[in-house]
């Protein structure tokens, strides 16, 4: 499979999840509205830039490359802090 399908069905497999999440946390109250659409905006506007000039026009290897940093990275800091 190419890596800008293995993102993009990755990134899909997120959406039901932080729509259930968001119904959860509207229904109880428990985030600021205009901060989170703020950030909702600000992460839209990133993927669709980021998959229409620079995910679609990149090699292969250089796609797998980075994400894998990302992900080696998270992991690394994540095990700092526990």
């Amino acid at each position: 499979m190419p890596q800008s399908h293995i993102i993009g069905t990755s990134l899909l497999g997120i959406v039901p999840v932080g729509l259930s999440s968001t119904y959860h946390n509207l229904k109880k109250q428990s985030l600021h509205l205009p901060t989170a659409l703020k950030i909702g905006v600000g992460l839209v506007t990133g993927v669709a830039v980021t998959s229409k000039f620079i995910t679609l026009q990149m090699s292969q290897d250089n796609l797998r490359l980075i994400l894998g940093s990302t992900l080696a990275t998270s992991a690394i800091v994540m095990l700092k802090k526990a």
